[in-house]
């Protein structure tokens, strides 16, 4: 009960099955609440989202994904630098980090599939490998360089 006078902005709670502490906070803190359903159960965490998302009205507690603990930190920044110049500088220097990191994946993997598609090519049109090598064996190296590159089975079209 002491939360607001300890000087807390935000509170993040995490909860399993029956789930109740986040929506518990909710109700007796004036502070937002951050709920974090885990995954505790047969129902792989469902249950626990329910019982944090379904909260009366009055009572509104921010939900994250299952085991979504990182976005609840984040979410906890983003509410906090609203009123945070220094901070909001700070997770637009963070956001702007993840979109290079994800642009450089992307990069990667186009690269990748680049590689595989001229090794189907050599696979399907070379006339010495499609004589003397079985189908089963083309399918089988091709099965193998797609899962070394870390290709879907989607994006391999002899698998």
């Amino acid at each position: 009960k002491s939360a607001e006078s300890k000087g807390m902005k935000v509170i993040i709670a995490g909860a399993g099955k029956a789930a109740h502490l986040p929506g518990m906070c909710a109700a007796i803190f004036p502070l937002p609440v951050i709920g974090i359903p885990m995954k505790t159960s047969a129902l792989g965490g469902v249950d626990s989202l329910y019982s944090i998302v379904q909260m009366p009205s009055g009572i509104p507690v921010a939900t994250v994904a299952i085991n979504g603990g990182k976005n609840a930190g984040i979410l906890a920044a983003k509410i906090l630098a609203a009123s945070d110049p220094e901070l909001l500088e700070k997770l637009k220097a963070y956001s702007e980090k993840m979109k290079t990191e994800v642009e450089s994946k992307a990069e990667a993997r186009q690269d990748r599939i680049q590689r595989v598609s001229c090794f189907h090519e050599k696979m399907t049109s070379n006339r010495d490998i499609k004589n003397r090598v079985p189908a089963e064996r083309k399918v089988s190296s091709c099965r193998a360089l797609c899962f070394q590159q870390g290709l879907m089975k989607t994006q391999c079209k002899l698998i």
